[in-house]
């Protein structure tokens, strides 16, 4: 099912890139939504879909590069900083009188 849901995603952002003017807000989404497949299949140890979808995430940035280079290495950062964990939050002390 992820697969599949993968496949949807691929042609959306596809379809996106065929635009002139394509939303990159709209594509990043996709991208991010292909990396949280990916994830959740890496975490329920289907380690090939994980390695499809993060194949078909590879080809869509390729293409994007392919559009433009500085675009395509923007979103292969992003792509790449979703593996990265968050920072904690650190609530700043309260200022002393």
């Amino acid at each position: 099912m992820a697969e599949k849901y993968a496949k949807s995603l691929q042609g959306s952002i596809s379809a996106q890139l065929r635009k002139a003017e394509f939303d990159q807000q709209s594509v990043a989404g996709s991208i991010q939504e292909l990396h949280q497949l990916k994830e959740i299949a890496q975490k329920i140890g289907d380690n090939a879909t994980a390695q499809k979808i993060q194949s078909m995430a590879s080809a869509q940035i390729d293409m994007i590069s392919t559009i433009s280079p500085e675009l395509g290495a923007a979103f292969r950062q992003f792509y790449n900083s979703l593996d990265r964990p968050e920072p904690e939050f650190v609530a700043d002390a309260p200022e002393e009188e």
